[in-house]
């Protein structure tokens, strides 16, 4: 298949915008399985009954959750891995679980993960994580870019990189989300590794490849993006989400407030409709016209002004 077919490279030649496309996602469970990944990956794996059945619950006990599975370029010497990550906007944590068959996931209490109950301290795991998706049986995107990226990640990161089942939005491959922060990247390539590896650690956001944070909505997400690019803030705790508001079809007022000093910003965003078509899969069908959104204003209102 050439690469002009593949969604991903004619969303990127119709210049298709990936800010605010991260899915909501407050809990993730993630778990490795290094066998062969089909498009339904957990119902056509061997994983037993009672272990799917863990899953699917794990799923339905929270709102935004999100079950991935999870492999390396290379089978595990011994038993495989879990991590339950919580990605809120005042919390994140990542906790790591060294299992030893399949059903030990039967024993994680995800309610006392959640509560932080001091049992699961023991586990906390105090690296970022990155995942790419990898999943080509989904689409053929995903395998095309997200691996030549994955294999460059491993180089750089060694065991804080793993592949992962789809993460959404595979016409923006390759796509990559760093845990436990739940910030989504797109179209990110190789030699952008090293800047966005860099600002993860130092607790700052990658706006070059930015697709959005997992704990805010959509238009929160656009507008987070904006107020950064605007203020040239890339500090990941800059501003905390105050409020949103939808005034009209479409229209959007979101309020953020710096850290610190509790400056109120104020923006105004509007999501578009595009005249340049929105292809689906890897065979160019059209499904639908691209929404772009624009920032259409802003306003900062000082702490004392707000009393």
């Amino acid at each position: 298949m050439g690469e002009k077919s593949l969604s991903a490279f004619v969303a990127q030649e119709a210049r298709e915008s990936y800010i605010g496309t991260a899915p909501r996602v407050e809990l993730w469970v993630l778990l490795e399985y290094p066998e062969w990944w089909d498009s339904k990956v957990i119902a056509k794996s061997r994983l037993s009954f009672q272990v799917k059945t863990w899953l699917e619950h794990a799923k339905k006990l929270y709102p935004h959750t999100r079950v991935q599975l999870i492999k390396r370029h290379s089978q595990p010497e011994e038993g495989m891995t879990c991590f339950i990550g919580i990605s809120q906007e005042d919390r994140q944590a990542l906790y790591q679980f060294q299992l030893q068959c399949y059903e030990d996931v039967l024993d994680l209490d995800l309610p006392a993960i959640v509560a932080r109950q001091a049992l699961y301290d023991p586990f906390l795991f105090k690296e970022p994580l990155f995942l790419v998706c990898t999943h080509e049986e989904h689409n053929h995107c995903c395998g095309t870019f997200g691996l030549p990226l994955y294999v460059e990640l491993v180089n750089a990161l060694k065991e804080h990189a793993w592949q992962t089942t789809h993460l959404g939005g595979d016409r923006f491959a390759a796509n990559m989300v760093c845990l436990p922060h739940g910030i989504y990247y797109g179209r990110v390539t190789i030699p952008e590794i090293e800047g966005l590896v860099y600002a993860t650690r130092n607790q700052q956001v990658y706006s070059q490849a930015y697709r959005g944070r997992t704990c805010y909505p959509s238009a929160v997400q656009v507008a987070d993006a904006f107020l950064r690019k605007l203020l040239n803030r890339p500090e990941l705790d800059a501003f905390r989400f105050a409020s949103m508001q939808e005034i009209a079809k479409d229209r959007w007022t979101v309020s953020f407030e710096s850290a610190g000093d509790q400056t109120l910003h104020r923006l105004s965003i509007v999501k578009e409709k595009g005249a340049l078509g929105r292809y689906s899969g890897c065979q160019g069908v059209e499904t639908c016209h691209i929404g772009s959104y624009r920032l259409s204003g802003y306003e900062m209102q000082e702490a004392c002004m707000k009393e």
